[in-house]
């Protein structure tokens, strides 16, 4: 192996420099924290100066040399500009092996034996990320405002200053990765979702500041919406999406967790260095026991979620160190911040923060969708897609910390988890190492019946030698195929009055029975009836009836709904869901 290194500063010309200690040095392969992608970085430190080197020329003659001008010229820079970029490439022959940057302030000086020592930082795909992704810019200036509406059949409410999300995805990666960057990710862009295998729900998402939402028609928008690439990175979250970029082709990609399985790559049974290395420990003191989930406010139980938790030993069971939180400045819970304005308890609220919204387009106009609920189901709301119960049952049964624990508050199998099991190993490689592969090992073909090894991380030495973090666990369980859901959802609007969405069109006539309470101004009850039947004719996507009626003067109706008939042809039924102002308290 023949190792070269050049550096270049201040736009001079490439000069080639001597590092008295590169074989002490190795470069490391590792996962940045909590990302799918790997960056290699350098590890140890290069020190230039007073040392000798051995050239053999051509000729057979042998010339040494004093290096004391690495010394000169990294000290010439020092007293010029400390803080300048210096560019470090090294090369294996004439292939690029490392790519670096690193500036004179970042370095150690001995002036006695005229020594600088520096570790050099990566240059890659993630440097213009590292540098410009907690950057905040106003999204309001970025993109276009779209509307997201509201209509329980009763009430439509136009919310006016929502922007695409992959609008605004498109222009934080702009402005991260420079204009011309294309985002692609079939999460949010194909006709039937790749996770959940049934008509997207997810491909037309907007977002809003807050402010916006709670008060949709005030002459006082918000001013500005800063947000990061960190920031909006941080929100997918929400849905287990992950992102990697290209920066060979520009593009940056944004997928489910499950989308960046590794590949079959290297067989290392053969390699000596790895005989009798069939070691393993397990990684439990990092696998908390809890998975705690919270938007900024909600009260609706699907919203408000549940933990995903797991009764088993092979998790953290320190008490003080045994759960993670995820927390993001998100709203979803829509009715639960409606029913806060309609009762003049906005307080409730936060200005601060985003709204997120999915919704479906007809007739070139964005809905607000409902679904039901999956802790509740009981409850059919809108944006229930965005509660954490939908999403946990859709997208976080992947990469979990066990293969099975418990999920909206039941026990169940998961279809992947995280690799615990850990050996270290060593071998012999010369060509360009790749962390994305998985290895076939003995200890993994033979002890742990045929789990490949994930590369958790590498040390990378000069002279070949690689050494392997590795980790186990098992593997991929197959999605089952979804059962397409049918959803009816009632909505009081005036008291009495109830409206009935369906979502797709009645495929028979739906008989809804009715029962009800009469209350006065007092809330005492003074009489009832029933059961009344209410039958939502086939084809219908709408309906309603009409109770009002019944109300005494200055008092109310308790209704209570059978769904038995609807229920048993299939469809997904909720209570139905009472307006606020309508409720005898």
């Amino acid at each position: 192996m023949n190792y070269t290194f050049f550096i270049s500063y201040g736009g001079t010309n490439v000069t080639q420099v001597y590092p008295l200690n590169w074989l002490e040095c190795s470069l490391i392969d590792e996962k940045e924290r909590d990302q799918v992608f790997y960056r290699r970085k350098f590890q140890g430190a290069l020190t230039f100066g007073a040392g000798r080197i051995a050239v053999i020329e051509e000729s057979g003659s042998t010339i040494v040399s004093y290096l004391c001008e690495d010394y000169d010229l990294f000290n010439d820079i020092r007293i010029a500009d400390p803080c300048a970029r210096i560019e470090l490439l090294i090369l294996n022959g004439l292939d690029i092996y490392y790519e670096a940057y690193f500036s004179i302030s970042q370095g150690e000086w001995d002036f006695d034996n005229k020594l600088f020592t520096i570790t050099p930082l990566p240059t890659d795909d993630y440097s213009d990320w590292i540098e410009e992704g907690d950057f905040e810019y106003d999204i309001l200036s970025l993109t276009l405002a779209v509307d997201s509406v509201y209509d329980d059949g009763a009430t439509t409410t136009i919310y006016s200053r929502t922007r695409l999300l992959s609008d605004v995805i498109q222009k934080l990666a702009e402005q991260v990765f420079g204009v011309g960057i294309t985002v692609t990710s079939t999460f949010f862009s194909l006709a039937i979702n790749p996770i959940t295998r049934e008509t997207n729900r997810y491909d037309k998402l907007t977002i809003a500041q807050k402010s916006d939402i709670k008060y949709p028609t005030s002459s006082n928008p918000a001013a500005f919406a800063m947000l990061s690439f960190n920031g909006l990175m941080e929100i997918l979250k929400c849905m287990n999406l992950k992102w990697k970029y290209d920066g060979n082709f520009n593009i940056l990609t944004i997928e489910h967790i499950s989308n960046w399985d590794s590949y079959i790559g290297l067989d290392i049974r053969t390699q000596e260095m790895t005989l009798a290395t069939n070691k393993y420990k397990y990684l439990k003191e990092i696998i908390p026991k809890y998975e705690h989930f919270n938007w900024m406010e909600s009260k609706n139980d699907d919203f408000v979620g549940k933990p995903i938790w797991y009764d088993s030993q092979c998790v953290n069971q320190d008490h003080e160190n045994n759960k993670t939180e995820y927390i993001i400045d998100v709203t979803t819970d829509i009715e639960y911040l409606r029913d806060c304005i309609a009762l003049n308890e906005d307080s409730k609220i936060s200005n601060e923060g985003w709204v997120l919204f999915a919704n479906e387009e007809i007739g070139g106009v964005l809905y607000i969708r409902s679904n039901s609920g999956i802790i509740d189901f009981t409850d059919v709301l809108f944006n229930m897609d965005l509660s954490w119960g939908r999403l946990h049952e859709w997208f976080f049964k992947h990469d979990r910390q066990l293969i099975e624990g418990y999920m909206n508050g039941i026990f169940k199998p998961f279809y992947s988890a995280r690799k615990i099991k850990v050996q270290e190993c060593s071998i012999i490689y010369c060509d360009t190492f790749n962390p994305e592969q998985n290895i076939t090992t003995e200890l993994g073909e033979t002890y742990f019946g045929g789990e490949k090894g994930d590369i958790k991380r590498t040390v990378i030495k000069p002279y070949g030698e690689i050494n392997l973090t590795l980790i186990y666990g098992p593997e991929n369980i197959d999605i089952p195929v979804p059962i397409p859901t049918k959803i009816l959802r009632v909505t009081e609007g005036a008291c009495g009055h109830l409206y009935a969405q369906l979502s797709p069109a009645a495929d028979d006539d739906l008989d809804i029975v009715i029962t009800y309470i009469l209350l006065n101004a007092s809330c005492i009850g003074i009489g009832g009836g029933g059961p009344l039947t209410w039958t939502i004719p086939l084809g219908a996507t709408i309906d309603d009836y009409d109770m009002s009626a019944l109300i005494p003067p200055g008092g109310y109706i308790e209704i209570y709904e059978n769904f038995a008939d609807p229920m048993s042809k299939g469809w997904t039924c909720g209570s139905i869901v009472r307006s606020v102002i309508c409720l005898c308290t």
